[in-house]
């Protein structure tokens, strides 16, 4: 039985041998990579700018062994090691691209897919944690707030698109 990241592996040989043959460079190891330091910048970036510096939450009730304080505390730490993960594996693997040749460099592909995380990111959470869940909710005037929040990420999602065919388009 052959496992998913098998297949996907194998997919990717493919496709950066019919590039190679073609003088193709490949755009997708930096995509990739990119993508996953915007979700990363994005997440910190609405951690402390959102969370900690505008204080813009009222977190759900929690009635249990903890005080909202402690719970608030607790989730912020986990968030941030998590986001403090994301970065560090997206860094190690931009730097490890940097060695491997046939690999398309554009700035474009760069800061494009650093938008296109950076707005998945915010997509995600906007609609889980602040409308399914109603976990946490962003300002005074709660839905204008979430309301913009998400208008932006699809703007940064649009906007990631868009770099990331010129990039491809560029093949630098």
């Amino acid at each position: 039985m052959i496992l998913a990241s098998d297949m996907a592996r194998e997919r990717y040989r493919r496709f950066t041998s019919i590039a190679r043959a073609v003088g193709e460079k490949n755009w997708v190891p930096l995509t990739i990579v990119s993508t996953i330091i915007g979700m990363g910048l994005g997440a910190l970036t609405e951690g402390i700018f959102l969370h900690q510096v505008m204080e813009g939450r009222e977190t759900a009730d929690v009635k249990a062994l903890m005080t909202v304080r402690e719970m608030r505390w607790l989730w912020d730490v986990l968030f941030f090691l998590i986001i403090l993960l994301v970065i560090s594996t997206g860094v190690v693997l931009l730097w490890r691209l940097l060695f491997k040749p046939g690999i398309n460099r554009s700035g474009y592909l760069l800061v494009g897919g650093g938008l296109l995380g950076w707005g998945t990111f915010n997509i995600v959470e906007g609609v889980i944690n602040h409308h399914l869940a109603a976990f946490h909710r962003l300002g005074g005037d709660l839905y204008m707030w979430s309301a913009g929040l998400l208008a932006l990420s699809s703007v940064f999602l649009i906007g990631g698109y868009v770099l990331i065919r010129q990039g491809i388009a560029a093949g630098e």
